[in-house]
């Protein structure tokens, strides 16, 4: 039966700037790729992906599904998958055959009916589709050509009887964010890149619109922020994400060896590295669907991820985290993100060995248009001397859909995660998700309270007043490059940045960063500078220093500084005491106020107020998601002035320790003088600058004692700075404006700019 159809619309995109080459196969590799495909399914490390490859084909299918309203089998996909592929590698035409009849049964049976987000199963099968059309393409017919095209666009679109909603996408696929949402996953970056290029032959108006909006519209954004080594979606939808970045890339690669983004892509898995726990898990980042569906004691996964980033980058530390995650390559995936037996020994280099994380510096920078810096004191995950991990977020812009209201916040971890994170998604968009999870109140950063303000989501839904950041456009999605760029969604910038080598002592890690932007009208300026230092101390293995200066538009907005635990936290004076003892956690974090001087501190959480904003409490089934790896938490600490001004300066210095410790706390002083304020804490000094204005050409502080001090300064400008009385000659790092020294004296230090490029 012949098939009529209506070719998609020309000219609402520019031609796609790559073409599909004449010849077959061309989806994820071609006729030159065979002889190594081939080497590769016998090599070791390969062989449960060709065990279980193999098995398939032991297997008869014919495709049909049970007759039901939702009868989507993902495996059955995998294994029509495997004809298809022994059809293209060996030229075995039997199973080539059975391939061929058993998609278009499949593709008469299947139904979506019901079935959640079934954009991503109908993706699936249109991408199952698209490999059997191209791999087996000199057995088709020309019926079956039609047929499986006809089939395919009937499904995009669902004109199904059962089933009207089709792909969120559309069809012509011109729906959806380019930037952040579904269109940016398997609908767009898989499956109908997949679907143009195997049809292109009968059909390149497929092709031509959906690589057409590609690369108008998907590139740019994420070269803009692979820039930033990261990604905004989070921790689990950032890897999630960036896995069909992927798929994006290695089909354009495998196709034409053309590589579409640019080489900083390599750097954001490693984000997800230096974000990650020695229990497994991830330092909380945006929505987080893992923590609620995964049970305590096991670990993200994230392999197909990994194991995709190694292939394509030839990256040995990917590969040790995949191998890790997937258990030495046995573990393989039939639906959503599928790693296939078949894609694995179509994407797995077997002679790529992982290599341990060891050897990468303990803390790194992500640049903008992220602004953010991940510390550590090490990697091992030894129960007798884990990593002390801090998470400091500048957040220079905001990206919508996943991302949190976050700018400014910090986390830090030690034998469990002390200060926290907050909230839960619970669902995109439910009464807690975006009026407490997604919103600023559920992170350590600053609220500003201006009783007036009015926030409304997507410009008609008003939210609650919890003081925080403010919504950029509304909270819309910004639907190209432009609109992200040509709105409001800029919210901070990078002012200083240092990481110190890890041979340098005293190790540390430092940002500064203006994050008034973040804001509304209601304030002035917010600055927000985070020091993170490791310390020769194993009873207290790390401190870390955050200095907030805030200026409100009125002296009377209240303003508050946040820090969220997980188990209810015990404020003795001027420190707030927080141990995280439970699921076989031990860590203590001990939080100081040095300024204001005149704080007020308030508690806020425990039943009844853990997800309190605006007087609210925005409740969800708590204890039912303690079963999981939720970290919603106990609540949090308020720190605010006692009395109303128009500009408050905030310092706070946190130390961490075993939660059973037996050692006596560490103390921290405070030291101010001109420009400055600093922290004296254990045998460091650190000395930040209080403002954002002129760089200092000198600076004079007086150490408490005649001891031998690490000393780290900041905002100084960049060149050669003179240290007297220990006579040594040090330079400012570069971007970081800041020097470390060592200095021993009963009296005063002077810094002197000696020479240098002025700032």
């Amino acid at each position: 039966m012949l098939h009529k159809r209506t070719p998609l619309p020309e000219g609402e995109f520019p031609p796609p700037s790559i073409a599909p080459p004449a010849a077959h196969p061309r989806l994820l590799f071609t006729a030159a790729d065979i002889p190594a495909i081939r080497t590769n399914i016998q090599a070791a490390q390969n062989r449960p992906a060709a065990e279980a490859y193999a098995a398939f084909l032991q297997q008869k299918t014919d495709g049909m599904l049970p007759q039901s309203s939702f009868n989507f089998d993902a495996e059955m996909l995998g294994h029509i998958e495997a004809l298809a592929f022994d059809y293209a590698i060996y030229g075995n035409a039997e199973n080539g055959r059975q391939a061929v009849a058993a998609i278009c049964s499949y593709l008469s049976d299947v139904k979506f009916k019901g079935m959640f987000d079934s954009s991503r199963a109908m993706g699936h099968v249109v991408f199952a589709c698209s490999e059997v059309y191209d791999w087996c393409y000199p057995l088709l017919s020309e019926e079956d050509r039609q047929y499986m095209v006809h089939a395919c666009e009937e499904i995009i679109r669902s004109a199904q009887a059962d089933d009207r909603r089709g792909m969120e996408i559309g069809y012509p696929p011109s729906g959806q964010s380019a930037i952040t949402g579904h269109a940016g996953e398997a609908q767009m970056m898989r499956d109908l890149l997949s679907f143009g290029i195997a049809v292109y032959d009968e059909y390149p108006d497929i092709y031509n619109y959906t690589a057409g909006r590609f690369f108008t519209q998907f590139i740019e954004p994420r070269n803009f922020w692979y820039r930033s080594h990261s990604h905004h979606q989070g921790c689990a939808y950032g890897p999630y994400r960036f896995l069909w970045d992927l798929w994006s890339a290695y089909i354009f690669k495998a196709m034409t060896g053309d590589r579409i983004y640019i080489p900083e892509m390599e750097r954001v898995a490693y984000e997800w590295i230096y974000t990650s726990r020695p229990d497994g898990q991830l330092m909380r980042n945006g929505d987080d669907f893992v923590e609620l569906t995964t049970p305590r004691g096991q670990t993200y996964i994230q392999h197909p991820m990994f194991l995709m980033a190694a292939g394509y980058f030839g990256n040995a530390h990917f590969k040790y985290e995949g191998m890790d995650q997937s258990e030495q390559l046995t573990s393989f995936i039939y639906k959503n993100t599928t790693w296939t037996p078949v894609q694995a020994l179509i994407m797995n280099d077997p002679h790529l060995e992982g290599e341990p994380w060891d050897n990468l510096p303990c803390s790194v920078y992500l640049p903008s248009p992220k602004g953010a810096i991940v510390a550590r004191t090490g990697w091992s995950d030894q129960a007798d001397s884990p990593p002390v991990i801090a998470v400091m977020n500048i957040g220079e812009y905001w990206a919508s859909n996943h991302h949190h209201l976050d700018a400014g916040s910090f986390q830090l971890y030690y034998k469990g995660i002390l200060a926290s994170e907050s909230g839960a998604y619970n669902s995109y968009y439910t009464e807690h998700d975006k009026n407490y999870n997604k919103r600023t109140v559920a992170h350590n950063t600053l609220l500003i309270h201006d009783p007036g303000e009015t926030t409304l989501l997507q410009g008609y839904d008003p939210l609650v007043n919890e003081g925080g950041q403010r919504l950029p456009n509304d909270g819309w999605e910004p639907a190209d490059f432009a609109e992200w760029m040509g709105k409001d969604y800029k919210t901070g910038s990078v002012l200083e940045h240092a990481v110190a080598s890890d041979s340098v002592r005293p190790g540390y890690a430092y940002i500064k960063g203006d994050i008034t932007q973040a804001y509304s009208g209601k304030v002035r300026e917010v600055l927000r500078s985070m020091l993170f230092m490791p310390l020769d101390d194993p009873d207290h293995p790390a401190v870390m220093i955050v200095l907030d200066k805030v200026t409100a538009a009125d002296r009377l907005y209240k303003k508050s500084y946040l820090l969220h635990t997980q188990q209810e936290p015990e404020i003795k004076g001027n420190r707030v005491v927080a141990v995280n003892d439970r699921y076989g956690n031990n860590g203590r974090l001990v939080h100081e106020t040095l300024l204001p001087s005149d704080y007020e501190m308030v508690k806020i959480g425990g039943p009844g107020h853990e997800f309190e904003a605006g007087g609210v409490n925005f409740s969800i089934d708590a204890e039912r998601l303690r079963e999981r790896m939720f970290e919603g938490g106990w609540g949090r600490v308020e720190i605010s002035p006692a009395e109303p001004r128009q500009t408050d300066y905030f310092l706070h210095v946190m130390t961490v320790s075993d939660a059973d410790t037996t050692a006596p706390d560490l103390c921290s002083t405070l030291m101010e003088g001109e420009g400055f304020t600093g922290v004296v804490v254990s045998d460091r000094i650190a000395i930040l600058a209080k403002d954002a204005g002129k760089r200092k050409t000198d600076l004079i502080f007086t150490p408490p004692d005649n001891r031998n001090y690490s000393v780290l300064v900041t905002g100084l400008k960049e060149g050669t700075w003179r240290i007297e009385p220990a006579g040594e000659e040090v330079e400012a790092i570069t971007g970081g404006h800041a020097v470390s020294f060592s200095v021993q004296t009963e009296g005063t230090v002077t810094l002197h700019y000696a020479n240098g490029t002025q700032q």
